[in-house]
């Protein structure tokens, strides 16, 4: 099984998964969609929580990474939102 190092240790190589973050500042998007791709993820990146609903309506995700502070809908919504549509989704 392929291994990548982390900057927090060892980890597994994490190449096929498909990971929502929802993060309203460009540079802190960027940030996490360049880390979680280095380790093989597929990122779909996206500045609010109003297009992460439409993306999680139409796409399939093994997790979600959110920011709490968006504008218009904040990141408590969109969690509420997920529990209610999918329970067992892992939100960040």
């Amino acid at each position: 099984m392929a291994h990548t190092r982390s900057v927090m240790g060892t980890s597994k190589n994490m190449g096929g998964m498909a990971v929502l973050v929802v993060e309203d500042e460009p540079v802190c998007r960027e940030t996490v969609k360049t880390i979680l791709s280095m380790h093989g993820v597929t990122v779909t990146a996206l500045p609010d929580a109003e297009q992460a609903v439409a993306a999680l309506n139409g796409g399939v995700f093994e997790a979600v990474v959110t920011d709490i502070r968006l504008p218009g809908m904040d990141g408590l919504a969109l969690l509420r939102h997920i529990r209610g549509r999918n329970p067992d989704l892992p939100v960040i």
